[in-house]
């Protein structure tokens, strides 16, 4: 079902598309791509949400968490906002203190996509972003698809270009599954990673990664994500929490396990990215106004899995005209009882 959701400060007909099977129920805006609701079944068979998100359009425009968005051009900080592609300087709008982040002052969030399909089980929406867009150079065209099959959550993102240009998009959206009932970093938590990248204080990655062995990085077999989040780690002290790329084993077919034992909830994440930044939500306390389901932000009410490449590693990240970009992500939903 399509329906109007709000209208923008400059005027602009925003609208929610439903997609829902027997399993899941989710509402896409056309604004950002923003997954603004995510229904799932717990262990008594009841619908209900697991993501944090807003029930009015303002409240997106100025959405400094960047709540279920798709974040571009590039996710995560661009160190000094600029790079440099061969041998030409770009300059980006520094929103970050010195630092670009999540695409600029007006990204990949703040735009209105056109949709090219939808029906019952999925969605998929365009954007074409100009070149100079933020200053960036190329046009690029990104589709994102949202669909649904059984109980899984699919998502993918493809971009092409006419020019050299740094691509490194990823889903911003927050995770609670404890029908808010606790904060999500209650949950207990499964990284298949050996590997993180360490981060300074403006929490920009090095351009190394580190051993997650005896630090509280190691999330190899689920703990609970609060265990180690108060440590006197210095990592954790940069990021105020957890805000880390963590290099995901190959190896393995699941990339992350979350679950909740109040809701007996369980979400695997599965991907072909060899990223994952997790975020725990450590400054929620700046969110604007209430959430849906009348839920008031606070830090580490939910929690990220950013898909995607290091953030800052431009030369990881350019993707050229022969060179098309694409990312593949499921979600899939159970009970674990």
């Amino acid at each position: 079902m399509k329906k109007e959701f709000s209208v923008t400060s400059n005027g602009l007909q925003v609208y929610e598309y439903s997609i829902e099977n027997e399993y899941i129920k989710a509402s896409i805006l056309n604004f950002g791509c923003i997954i603004q609701s995510l229904q799932t079944l717990d262990y008594e068979n009841n619908f209900s949400n697991i993501v944090l998100g807003y029930d009015d359009i303002k409240f997106y425009e100025k959405n400094p968490p960047k709540f279920g968005c798709i974040v571009g051009r590039t996710a995560g900080r661009i160190h000094n906002s600029k790079f440099s592609v061969k041998d030409k300087e770009y300059n980006l709008y520094a929103n970050d203190n010195n630092n670009s982040i999540h695409g600029g002052l007006k990204g990949f969030d703040q735009r209105l996509w056109d949709v090219e399909k939808y029906n019952e089980t999925e969605i998929i929406l365009s954007y074409l972003s100009k070149d100079g867009e933020e200053n960036y150079p190329g046009n690029v065209l990104t589709k994102v698809h949202y669909k649904l099959d059984g109980n899984k959550f699919i998502w993918s993102v493809e971009a092409t270009t006419d020019e050299t240009t740094p691509i490194n998009i990823t889903n911003h959206t927050y995770f609670n599954l404890s029908n808010f009932n606790e904060k999500a970093s209650n949950h207990e938590l499964k990284i298949n990673a050996d590997y993180f990248y360490t981060i300074d204080e403006a929490t920009i990655p090095s351009e190394n990664y580190s051993s997650v062995e005896n630090t509280p990085f190691d999330f190899r077999e689920f703990k609970t994500i609060n265990k180690d989040i108060e440590s006197e780690n210095e990592q954790i002290k940069f990021g105020n929490g957890y805000d880390h790329s963590f290099v995901l084993d190959k190896k393995y077919d699941n990339a992350v396990e979350v679950y909740s034992p109040l809701t007996k909830k369980l979400m695997t994440i599965k991907t072909n990215q060899n990223i994952c930044v997790f975020y725990t939500g450590n400054f929620l306390y700046k969110a604007l106004g209430i959430l849906s389901n009348k839920i008031k932000p606070e830090n580490r009410l939910g929690v990220c899995f950013e898909t995607q490449e290091v953030p800052n590693n431009i030369e990881k990240i350019l993707i050229t005209s022969e060179k098309k970009y694409y990312s593949y992500n499921e979600w899939i939903f159970s009970i674990k009882k």
